[in-house]
């Protein structure tokens, strides 16, 4: 992990600097559920905000994007919380 200069966070506003890691990111478009593993991002040392490269994020839009890309499935449980009266 490489820590970045420091730099002003546009969601917290800490001048905690960025550090470079590989982070899974979930996306999903209409009824499709993404998962994206090992993908490089600037990681906010404050918040955690995620920043992505545009080839990054074009890259996973283009995946997306594909007829059928999943190289494996997991099973994903879907959990309905009750109504609240």
């Amino acid at each position: 992990m490489t820590e970045l200069p420091d730099h002003l966070c546009e969601y917290c506003d800490a001048q905690a600097g960025l550090a470079e890691q590989l982070v899974t990111v979930y996306r999903h478009r209409g009824d499709q559920h993404f998962i994206f593993e090992n993908v490089p991002a600037r990681v906010c040392s404050g918040c955690g905000h995620r920043y992505f490269s545009i080839e990054v994020a074009e890259q996973m839009e283009q995946w997306m994007e594909l007829p059928d890309i999943s190289s494996y499935a997991r099973p994903v449980p879907v959990i309905h919380l009750p109504e609240r009266p």
